[in-house]
C-alpha cells in the first residue's frame, strides 16, 4: 500500500511537471481537429497546401504544450473537391472520429452543404471559403471578404485611369459573389463593365469567351476564380494576340508563374505570405511560419499553407479560451476571442460577423523575373 501511494505521488508529480514544462500528457485524451479537405479534384493543390500548414501548426503547438495541456491530433479526410462528399467527410469526422472542431478547405459549396451538419452536431467549423447567407451560427471563415480581393484590383484600375473592363469568371459561388460585388465597386469608381463571360472550373479553352470580351474593347480584364483556368485564360489571350492586362484573383504562385510564361501582362491579388520578402513589418506568426516552412525544405507559395497554420492556431486559441472542448463554449470563444495576428491577416470574429479579417491585407502584385513584386497597395 505504501509503495502504491509513493508510485501515485511520483506519477502526480510527473504529470504536474509535464504541464509546467508545456509537454502534453500522453495519458490524456487528445484534442481532435478534423480536416474535411479536397486532396483530390480541382482544389487538390490549394487544400493540400492548407493541410500541410495545418500539420505544421499542430506539431508546433504540441511542442509548446498542446491544447488544454493535451496533445492536439489532426484527422484528415479527403472530400475530393465535391460538395456531397464534403458533407459525408464532415459527418464521418464528427460521428466516427469524434473531432472537437471541424476545419474545412476552400470549397464554398461544401461549406454551404455542411453548415447544417455541424449545427445539428453542435460542433464549430472553421473554413477557408465564403459563408452562405445568412451567416451560419456554427461556421467561421478565415478568407478575406470578397470585396477586399476585388477592391484592390478596382482601386488600382482607377489609379491608372482605366475606363472600361471585362470580367471572366467561373461557376463557383465565390466567383459569382465577386462579380456581384465588383459591379458596385466599378460603378462607384466610374469604370464601365463592358461584359461578363462565364466558364466551368474544368474549362480547357476560353478563347470564345475572351474573344467576346475583347470585341467590346475593354482596357483590362478581371479574372474571378482559382486553378488551372487562370493558365488557360492566359494562353487564350496569347493566342488571340491580345495586349490588355489580365488581373487575376488570389491563387498559387506556381499558377501565376505558368500564366505569366504564356502572357506576361498579368497582375494578381496577393496575400502577405506571397510577398513576405517585401513587407517592412511581417507579423510574428508569419515569420515563425516561414522559418518552419522553409526549414522543412519547402519551395513555392506559402500562402495556402499559412492559411492552414492560421486555422489551427485560431481553433486552438478558441478551445484554450473556452477551457473545454464543449462545442457551444468553443463556438462562443471564437466570437469572444481577442484579435489574432496570423500569417495572412489579423483575425477578429464577433457574434454578428464570422468573417475574421476586417482590414484589407491584399496587395496587387506582378512577376519581375522569378519574384512576385508589389505594384499597388490599397489606401
Amino acid at each position: 500500500m505504501f509503495r502504491k501511494g509513493i508510485l501515485n505521488l511520483i506519477v502526480a508529480i510527473f504529470l504536474a511537471a509535464c504541464a509546467a514544462a508545456g509537454t502534453p500528457t500522453s495519458s490524456a485524451e487528445p484534442v481532435k481537429f478534423g480536416l474535411a479537405v479536397g486532396l483530390t479534384g480541382y482544389l487538390a493543390q490549394l487544400d493540400g497546401q492548407l493541410t500541410d500548414g495545418a500539420k505544421l501548426a499542430a506539431d508546433f503547438i504540441n511542442r509548446q504544450g498542446g491544447v488544454l495541456g493535451r496533445r492536439l491530433e489532426l484527422v484528415v479526410v479527403d472530400m475530393a473537391s465535391d460538395p456531397q462528399q464534403g458533407v459525408q467527410a464532415v459527418q464521418r469526422l464528427i460521428t466516427r472520429d469524434g473531432v472537437d472542431v471541424v476545419l474545412g478547405g476552400f470549397s464554398s459549396a461544401s461549406t454551404a452543404a455542411s453548415a447544417p451538419v455541424v449545427a445539428a452536431s453542435r460542433k464549430p467549423m472553421l473554413v477557408a471559403s465564403i459563408l452562405p447567407s445568412p451567416q451560419p451560427e456554427w461556421v467561421f471563415s478565415t478568407i478575406p471578404p470578397a470585396e477586399f480581393e476585388t477592391a484592390v484590383r478596382v482601386d488600382y484600375l482607377k489609379s491608372v485611369g482605366a475606363r472600361s473592363v471585362g470580367v471572366l469568371y467561373d461557376t463557383t459561388p465565390y466567383a459569382a459573389l465577386q462579380l456581384e460585388i465588383v459591379r458596385g465597386q466599378l460603378s462607384r469608381a466610374g469604370i464601365e463593365l463592358v461584359g461578363a463571360e462565364k466558364h466551368g472550373t474544368d474549362a480547357t479553352d476560353l478563347r470564345a469567351q475572351l474573344a467576346s470580351l475583347l470585341d467590346r474593347k475593354p482596357e483590362a480584364l478581371l479574372k474571378f476564380g482559382a486553378g488551372p483556368t487562370n493558365i488557360v485564360a492566359a494562353k487564350g489571350l496569347k493566342q488571340l494576340g491580345a495586349t490588355v492586362p489580365l488581373l487575376m484573383s488570389i491563387d498559387d504562385l506556381s499558377t501565376y508563374a505558368q500564366a505569366y510564361a504564356e502572357y506576361p501582362n498579368i497582375m494578381f491579388a496577393a496575400a502577405p505570405p506571397q510577398v513576405y520578402k517585401e513587407l517592412e513589418r511581417p507579423s510574428k506568426a508569419l515569420t515563425d511560419f516561414i522559418d518552419i516552412w522553409t526549414k522543412g525544405g519547402r519551395q513555392g507559395d506559402p500562402v495556402y499553407s499559412g492559411r492552414g497554420w492560421d486555422a489551427v492556431f485560431l481553433a486552438a486559441n478558441a478551445v484554450n479560451k473556452a477551457g473545454t472542448t464543449d462545442g457551444e463554449k468553443v463556438r462562443v470563444a471564437f466570437e469572444d476571442m481577442e484579435p489574432y495576428e496570423g500569417t495572412s491577416a489579423t483575425y477578429k470574429f464577433t457574434r454578428n460577423n464570422h468573417y475574421g479579417i476586417r482590414e484589407n491585407p491584399m496587395v496587387l502584385a506582378r512577376f519581375e523575373g522569378n519574384s512576385a513584386k508589389i505594384v499597388y497597395r490599397p489606401r
